[in-house]
């Protein structure tokens, strides 16, 4: 299986959604002075890429510690919705005949190419019936 690297590289100042920390990198330690080279990192936990844990919405819901390290690795089925226009609504019909039982859901919507920009929280969303649709297929990840 080859494994592909979706994440993007944290950086100070780099794009968070509005109202979220920033995110400031700073030299805590350097091997010069301390022997050892240790940065401080200040951000909030939505920085980057990063995993929605239930508890994001639902303080009675999983951490992401308590979610099995399984449910994020595997064999993935890409769902081509590039040329969604800005804010765009992504139904159900996207995934007809496309789900597999226990895959990882990948959304291609190239909207990476925004990134760093304004346009880019302007990105197509999953409607709520399409995420049902997707638990109810038994989809174990959606990216």
């Amino acid at each position: 299986m080859r494994l592909i690297d979706l994440s993007v590289p944290l950086a100070t100042d780099m794009p968070v959604y509005p109202g979220d920390p920033r995110v400031a990198i700073a030299p805590a330690l350097s091997v010069a002075a301390d022997g050892v080279n240790v940065l401080h990192l200040d951000m909030g936990s939505q920085s980057g890429t990063h995993v929605d844990a239930p508890f994001h919405i639902d303080d009675a819901l999983p951490t992401l510690d308590r979610l099995p390290l399984e449910r994020f690795w595997g064999r993935a089925v890409v769902v081509d919705a590039r040329g969604a226009e800005p804010r765009t609504p992504l139904g159900p019909s996207l995934f007809e005949g496309r789900l597999r039982a226990g895959a990882i859901v990948l959304v291609a919507t190239g909207w990476s190419r925004h990134w760093g920009h304004d346009d880019y929280l302007a990105h197509p969303y999953l409607t709520p019936e399409a995420a049902e649709l997707l638990v109810d297929a038994g989809i174990r990840t959606v990216g």
